[in-house]
Parts: C-alpha cells; sequence; structure tokens
C-alpha cells in the first residue's frame, strides 16, 4: 500500500532579523532522496512569519526532469501568518539515490524558516527560477548570524512510495540545527544505500520547557508547544530522538528558573513527548545532555541539573527504544569538559570531530535497535 513519507522537514522559527538579506532572490535547496515514490509534494508554511508572504513562483526538478509547482492549480501562493499549505501533487519517478533540487522565488520577503546543513545557494536579486540561475554573494555576515544560509517557506518534502523507510524525526537545539552530527549521519545511510533519513528538528537557542528569550523570536516556540507539528504530524515518522535540554539549564538566572528548570522539571517535560511518540507506534530516544563547563554563564548549580538529568534519562532508558549517550561520547573522564579537538571554542557546541563522535553513538544505538 502506498503511504507519504516525509523525506525532509525543518523546524520553523522567526527569522525576520535576516530579512534584509533574503529580500527578492532566488533561492535553490537540493535533498537527497532515500527511497523510491510515484508522487512528490512540498508543503510551505508561514507559522512564524509576521506578515504574509507570496510564493511567486516556483520549480522541483528530480530525475533530471523540471516540473512547475502549482497550488489548486494556480501558478503561485499567498500563506498569511501561522499557516501551511501543500503544492499540487507532482507524479513522477522517483529513485533511491536521486535529488530534489526546489528553486523558489518569493515577490515578499519569507521569514519563516530556518538554517540547516542543505545544500542551499541564493541568486542575485531577480526571480530565475525557470532561468539561468545567477549565483550571489554570501548573503548572511557571519558577524551577524551563523553562516548557514537560511531556508525559508518550504517545510517539508514528501514522497508517495510503497517502502517503509525508516524516518527519524530528531527534536533538538543548536547542537542539532548546526547539523555537525545529523549530518554525517545521513551521509552514513546514503553509503551504505539505506532507505532511512534523519530530519533535523533542531532550532539554536530552543527549550523544552519555555519559548523564545531572545526578544526577537529566532529562538522559537517551547519544544512542547511545537512538538506535535514537527514530529508527530510528520507523515512517515518511525522513531523520535529527543535531544534537547541544555539551553533549559543555561538560561537559569533566578532562583525562580532554578525552581522552574529542575532536572525533574525537564526530564517531565521530555517524558511527556517521549510517551507521544511511543504512543503513536514510534520507537523513542533519549539524547544526554552534551558537557558546558567553560560556556558563558556556567555555573556548578547549572552542572548539578545537568547530570542529574543525565541519570534521569538514563534511567529511562529501558522504557524506551534506548539511549543516546552523546555525554559519555564527548566526556571520556566525566570531568564535564569537552575535549578540545571536539569543541567549536565555545566549550558548548560540538565541532565537526565532536559531531562524528556523536553520529557514531547515534549510529551504534540505532544500529542495535532499528535494524538498519
Amino acid at each position: 500500500m502506498s503511504h507519504w513519507t516525509t523525506i525532509w522537514a525543518q523546524a520553523h522559527t522567526d527569522l525576520h532579523v535576516i530579512r534584509s538579506y533574503l529580500r527578492g532572490k532566488t533561492a535553490r535547496t537540493t535533498i537527497p532522496v532515500c527511497a523510491a515514490g510515484s508522487k512528490l509534494r512540498l508543503r510551505f508554511s508561514n507559522r512564524e512569519g509576521r506578515s504574509y508572504f507570496v510564493l511567486r513562483d516556483a520549480t522541483v526538478c528530480v530525475g533530471g526532469k523540471t516540473y512547475t509547482l502549482t497550488f489548486g492549480g494556480q501558478p503561485s501562493l499567498t500563506l498569511v501568518p501561522g499557516k501551511a499549505a501543500y503544492c499540487d501533487e507532482i507524479e513522477c519517478n522517483i529513485t533511491a539515490g536521486d535529488t530534489v533540487s526546489i528553486t523558489t522565488f518569493y515577490s515578499r520577503t519569507a521569514t519563516s524558516g530556518n538554517q540547516v546543513q542543505e545544500a542551499t545557494i541564493y541568486s542575485l536579486p531577480g526571480n530565475f527560477v525557470h532561468g539561468d540561475f545567477v549565483l550571489g554573494k554570501a548573503i548572511i555576515p557571519r558577524y551577524r548570524i551563523v553562516g548557514i544560509p537560511p531556508i525559508v517557506g518550504l517545510d517539508a518534502v514528501e514522497i508517495l512510495t510503497e517502502e517503509k523507510p525508516a524516518i527519524i524525526a530528531c527534536l533538538g537545539d543548536s547542537i542539532t540545527q548546526q547539523s555537525h552530527w545529523v549530518h554525517p549521519l545521513n551521509q552514513t545511510f546514503f553509503l551504505r544505500g539505506s532507505a532511512v533519513r534523519a530530519l533535523n528538528l533542531g532550532i539554536g537557542g530552543n527549550r523544552v520547557l519555555s519559548g523564545d528569550c531572545s526578544g526577537v523570536g529566532i529562538f522559537g516556540r517551547a519544544a512542547l508547544e511545537r512538538f506535535r507539528e514537527d514530529v508527530l504530524d510528520r507523515p512517515g515518522v518511525t522513531a523520535a530522538i529527543f535531544a534537547i535540554g541544555t539551553n533549559d539549564i543555561g538560561k537559569i538566572v533566578t532562583e525562580e528558573d532554578f525552581e522552574k528548570n529542575s532536572a525533574a522539571n525537564i526530564f517531565a517535560g521530555l517524558k511527556s513527548m517521549a510517551d507521544q511518540a511511543a504512543n503513536r507506534g514510534m520507537k523513542v530516544y533519549f539524547a544526554t545532555i552534551t558537557p558546558r563547563l567553560g560556556s558563558a554563564f556556567y555555573d556548578q548549580r547549572q552542572e548539578a541539573i545537568r547530570l542529574e538529568l543525565n541519570e534521569l534519562l538514563r534511567k529511562s532508558a529501558a522504557d524506551y527504544a534506548g539511549l543516546i549517550d552523546f555525554d559519555a561520547a564527548l566526556n571520556d573522564a566525566r570531568t564535564g569538559i569537552m575535549p578540545t579537538d571536539c569543541d567549536s571554542g565555545d566549550h558548548l557546541h560540538p565541532g565537526p570531530m565532536g559531531g562524528l563522535r556523536m553520529a557514531k553513538e547515534a549510529l551504534r544505538v540505532l544500529d542495535e535497535t532499528l535494524a538498519l
């Protein structure tokens, strides 16, 4: 029986702070396909936008053939804040290992989206959807925001397939969003020829219990709020990894924060989401919180919460599919210090080498429990 399966998705946040770099440009995002299918559909969302956007023109190229997107037979799509829509279904021959290349032009700036590690490029100002793509200069100064091009508007890529690929929703924060562990995990699946895909659903600064604290919306809604749309409602998701909680700890400042963001409360929030996923038949994995010693705003009381939360996560592993111990992967001597070669430099975010260790740990657990 054929069924719709999500082969790529992102968690949306508010990107209006970088709107000036996106205005009037054409974007192209290229995504690998993990399974064969007979139809394709794309979902666009303005759920975190502050004003309506107009997707004026869009195409998708798969298997060397380009299709113009329509929406109810119309060539453009207007979405007000909080709304989402699918394009009309496209009948096409999709083969595992193909790439899907999506080219979009918005006549108004779209600011609902995210920054995840996919092959995304932007043009010079103008609509290059149907013509030669004229590559623009880097659009995001590194001193302003992390240097990963944003993907705006696009919410998900889904295929109609008779296969049953393993689709793993990775709910996380910036450590997931930066893709140092999700990307090599997907590369391994691809090189194996496995019908497996990890969806990067990380948002920088995101927390389990509380929403945005940046003042500009970029850290997103609380994981408890966005969980249904980002994980439960994604067609074809078969497993979920919960790799979030470090910002609940790191944003503790007042005594009230210590009481609200206790290890028990953070764990209760994670368990609530995990139980919902398990009740949907998904395999559930908790990931321990990585070392923080030396990071900004670190203190010993926060570290005590991290250690207590990790122990709660380890003890709960038997109730779910397994535990992915990122803390052990990046904390060889249990000192609370991330090894220098694994550290991005801020003593909080793992760099590429740290991400490889994390991917190896995730793969070890998934190999044992998902029969990949």
